[in-house]
């Protein structure tokens, strides 16, 4: 297994030398998160004393050897950018500075999201068995669920945000979504 902190002393130097120095705020720390099955990085933000502190979790699938070095660097960058001044998600300062770094390092791809083909890995997550499944009438997007909920019982109250569809319930048990 990869060195987390060797990735991280690279991937700091990375966003200070693209954004500027000190625009990282304060990393309380760096782990292994040996549960993510289906994230590869995440950053949690935390207030205390009045002041902020960030803890980077990397997912411990991406750490083995057989993975592209640039591929985990790049979740690590993309990680400390929303532990940047003033970002929020990933639009707005998070974009800028994304693209920003992307120009200076090429070899990098600070993506949104990635799937498990990025980082030669097999797609290994166990497929759920969805009890309910609801169709947007418009777009045909499917949501499926696990259990009822309202959501499930009065699908026609709901309106898609992708395309303004509203949503009929699909009478089919055991449908088998990601």
């Amino acid at each position: 297994m990869r060195d987390i902190w060797e990735i991280y002393n690279d991937a700091y130097n990375i966003v200070e030398e693209c954004c500027g120095y000190g625009i990282i705020g304060n990393i309380a720390d760096v782990v292994v998160n040996y549960r993510a099955t289906r994230r590869w990085g995440c950053c949690k933000c935390r207030t205390s004393h009045g002041k902020k502190e960030y803890t980077i979790e990397i997912s411990n699938r991406i750490l083995n050897e057989d993975v592209p070095y640039n591929s985990v660097l790049s979740t690590m960058v993309h990680e400390l950018l929303h532990a940047t001044e003033g970002t929020k998600g990933h639009k707005g300062l998070w974009l800028k500075r994304a693209n920003l770094v992307m120009r200076k390092h090429p070899e990098l791809s600070i993506t949104r999201c990635t799937n498990s083909e990025y980082f030669n890995l097999e797609n290994n997550i166990e497929r759920k068995e969805y009890k309910f499944a609801c169709e947007c009438e418009r777009c045909g997007v499917i949501l499926a669920r696990t259990v009822q909920n309202k959501f499930v019982k009065h699908p026609e109250h709901y309106i898609h945000k992708g395309c303004g569809g509203h949503f009929r319930r699909i009478y089919q048990q055991q449908t088998s979504i990601i």
